[in-house]
């Protein structure tokens, strides 16, 4: 088996090993190292990356207890080659994880509910626990989870024997067969797991959770821990503060401040839906009578405001009538809304469809759909179609 050097120390991220063995791998070598300090992957954190002998390593895996590294040149068997985990990444991955196991411990300890999922992503950590919480229970956690951090609590590494596994609590999401790592973290937790850690909780800094979500049956909690932590904070605050700037408030009135923003554009919404009921009435007593097809270009707020004024111009005509609405970001593309008082619209339906790069549909009296044509075009075709 591979010796791992983040058992022993995991800050240890330059180290010296012995090229076992390196074989050809497709356009790369598969290369099998005495000894790495390089995670393979696993309970839910992403394998380390690096270099070996200054050149990058493609991926890292482990099988059979057996650390292989994917490269993209040969090294010779039985010569010695340094090794460089990149040292930001696995500092940030060491605060998350161990922020993990703080957290879990801590809501395992009161509530009794165990992890069932953990996911490191690049920008936000993911527990799931088979327990549902209330936002207060959640904010208490953070705030013990964070007192772990405050007392500085040595985290350690071992490998009890089976006698000792028999008698010894520890968390895990499932049974375990063989040798088992053990995590502990001191008066706080216990918990089998393969990855490196920090070595006191210190280290980890901020546990800061989200957000969270019903999932399962359970709870999905959101977090992030360390410097990730704080960057996502920061950014939280640039954004509350740009708000307030805004909205000429201060943090403390920020959601009163958005929520009458809110209540206001609402309020705008409905004189606009009023004012067009209106407006609707005299266009359509204002547009020409006739049974040639009539295109109408508008911008209504609202699609029963677009339907009632289609109502109207259809009850006044005994000709077609096609109301063009624009497609918000797209001044090429229209939704429209075809309509006809007696007969059938499928027939313009479909040469509009055909000409105008368009897709819809309907019955006989009405017909909707999406053309993708300048105002031009839209107009030139009714004019060649009246002909």
């Amino acid at each position: 088996m591979t010796e791992r050097i983040y058992d022993q120390d995991s800050h240890i991220m330059d180290f010296t090993a012995r090229v076992l063995t390196c074989v050809p791998d497709g356009d790369a070598f598969d290369i099998v190292l005495d000894r790495s300090a390089f995670f393979p992957g696993g309970g839910g954190q992403e394998a380390d990356t690096g270099t070996l002998g200054g050149h990058p390593v493609l991926s890292v895996s482990e099988k059979d207890e057996i650390i292989h590294f994917r490269c993209p040149v040969a090294f010779a068997e039985g010569t010695l080659v340094e090794g460089q985990v990149d040292r930001e990444t696995r500092l940030s991955n060491m605060q998350q994880h161990s922020g993990e196991h703080v957290l879990c411990a801590v809501l395992h300890n009161r509530y009794g509910v165990d992890n069932v999922g953990f996911h490191m992503g690049s920008r936000e950590m993911t527990l799931d626990v088979n327990g549902v919480f209330e936002p207060e229970e959640l904010a208490w956690a953070e705030e013990e989870a964070n007192r772990v951090v405050r007392d500085d609590l040595p985290i350690t590494i071992s490998y009890p024997s089976a006698e000792e596994l028999e008698t010894l609590e520890y968390r895990s999401k499932k049974e375990l067969t063989g040798t088992v790592r053990i995590v502990t973290i001191e008066g706080t937790d216990r918990c089998a797991c393969c990855a490196p850690h920090v070595m006191h909780t210190g280290e980890i800094g901020l546990i800061k959770i989200l957000r969270s979500e019903h999932y399962k049956g359970g709870t999905r909690v959101y977090f992030l821990c360390g410097l990730k932590a704080l960057s996502m904070v920061n950014l939280y605050q640039a954004q509350v503060h740009g708000i307030d700037t805004l909205l000429s408030a201060v943090p403390e009135d920020t959601l009163s401040a958005v929520q009458k923003v809110l209540e206001q554009n609402e309020a705008l919404k409905e004189q606009r839906v009023q004012a067009e009921r209106r407006l609707i009435q005299i266009l359509a007593d204002q547009a020409p009578l006739g049974d040639a097809p009539l295109v109408l270009f508008e911008d209504f707020s609202d699609e029963i405001i677009a339907r009632t004024y289609v109502n109207l111009l259809t009850a006044r005509r005994t000709g077609p009538v096609c109301l063009c609405l624009p497609r918000v970001g797209d001044p090429d593309a229209y939704r429209y809304i075809l309509a006809i008082q007696k007969g059938s619209v499928r027939p313009l339906c479909q040469a509009m469809n055909q000409t105008l790069s368009g897709r819809g549909g309907g019955s006989d009296a009405m017909a909707q759909g999406t053309i993708r044509a300048t105002k031009e075009a839209v107009e030139a075709f009714f004019q060649s179609y009246r002909q």
